[in-house]
């Protein structure tokens, strides 16, 4: 069992992370929505935001590039860096694939690309 030396309570149906002077941390709302918070410069950030509604989620701030790994057991099979703009797919061993696909499932790049 997690233990916390913050305060974990439910607020207007939401559980929420506090530090010890009483400042959100972490809030999972009743519609989705996460956000997870870290102290930089002295203020709280948002670190990671998920919105239920849209499924839209971000990783990082404006302190922190952010970093998103799928892993498997041989390493890190899918790695986006947002601090330095890279992705990197494969693991060693086993070169990686990048496919773009339409709607309708066929392969392609958009010319927006």
């Amino acid at each position: 069992m997690a233990t916390f030396n913050e305060d974990v309570e439910i607020v207007e149906h939401a559980l929420t992370l506090e530090d010890a002077l009483g400042a959100e941390l972490a809030r999972l709302d009743a519609d989705g929505n996460l956000v997870i918070r870290r102290s930089a410069l002295g203020a709280l950030v948002d670190v990671l935001s998920f919105v239920g509604k849209t499924g839209e989620l971000t990783v990082g701030s404006s302190a922190n590039g952010g970093r998103v790994a799928l892993l498997t057991p041989a390493g890190e099979a899918i790695v986006l860096r947002g601090g330095d703009a890279t992705a990197v797919v494969g693991v060693e061993g086993k070169e990686g694939h990048v496919k773009v696909c339409d709607t309708a499932g066929v392969e392609g790049i958009p010319r927006e690309l």
